[in-house]
């Protein structure tokens, strides 16, 4: 169940949004070998002019980072996780035009007891499933 946050800093044609969401979903799903409706992205318009670096606050267009933000359940391997690094900064950066390299992620993992759906914990559904 990756979730993933994509916050961008700059405003993107809706065609290019919907490749790169389809993008990062096939990347996340084909490197974690989970099925891509099992993962979900979200995409947040940036506004430039709300973004700056350092004390003059000016950051040239191409220059501008895209933040991606990934939260799943812990208990996949550090190799596996390097690997994301990869998928999500290639997917984001093919579909914007962009260099990976001002492609910012971070990855969050918790126990399956500390999200849920509905009223019961990830721990309980997988638990049901089992059965």
């Amino acid at each position: 169940m990756p979730v993933i946050f994509v916050s961008d800093t700059q405003r993107r044609a809706v065609a290019r949004v919907r490749r790169m969401i389809r993008g990062v979903n096939q990347a996340v799903s084909e490197t974690l070998e989970v099925p891509p409706n099992t993962v979900w992205v979200r995409y947040d318009p940036g506004a430039p002019e709300l973004y700056g670096e350092g004390t003059a606050g000016r950051v040239p267009k191409e220059g501008r980072p895209v933040f991606v933000f990934v939260w799943m359940t812990e208990g996949r391997d550090a190799k596996r996780l390097q690997g994301l690094y990869r998928a999500i900064s290639g997917a984001v950066a093919k579909a914007f035009d962009m260099f990976p390299d001002f492609v910012w992620t971070r990855i969050e993992e918790f126990p399956p007891d500390r999200v849920g759906q509905g009223a019961q914990s990830y721990a309980e559904i997988r638990k049901q499933k089992k059965r």
